[in-house]
């Protein structure tokens, strides 16, 4: 799950999608009162802007299904505005350009250390 979490934070960073505007960006489609079942919120991990490549059924199976849940069924569904928080609590708060601005300072110290080793 790790991994699922990390990339789907690293996407919302890299597209400049904070925490605060995750309800807008990424369920523009759906209104507050609508569901969304695992199967189409796994399916929305995958298409644009994030194209998120590993397990989004996984992803979306955690932010939909009860925490003792034992069956799996796509069809569970939970409200959007109670997986916008399930998905800002699994992420944290952050800010994208702040982030980005620490991303860009370690590729540079992991591109320098590189060149020393040459």
């Amino acid at each position: 799950m790790e991994y699922e979490r990390l990339e789907l934070r690293l996407n919302l960073i890299l597209h400049k999608i904070d925490s605060v505007s995750i309800r807008k960006k990424l369920f523009e489609d759906y209104e507050d009162e609508d569901s969304i079942t695992i199967h189409e919120l796994s399916r929305l991990f995958k298409r644009k802007p994030l194209k998120c490549t590993k397990d989004t059924l996984k992803l979306a199976r955690y932010l939909i299904e009860p925490q003792n849940t034992i069956t799996f069924n796509q069809a569970l569904e939970a409200n959007i505005v109670t997986v916008t928080k399930r998905i800002q609590t699994l992420i944290n708060n952050y800010n994208p350009f702040i982030e980005e601005d620490k991303i860009k300072q370690s590729l540079k110290e992991v591109i320098i250390m590189l060149n020393s080793r040459n």
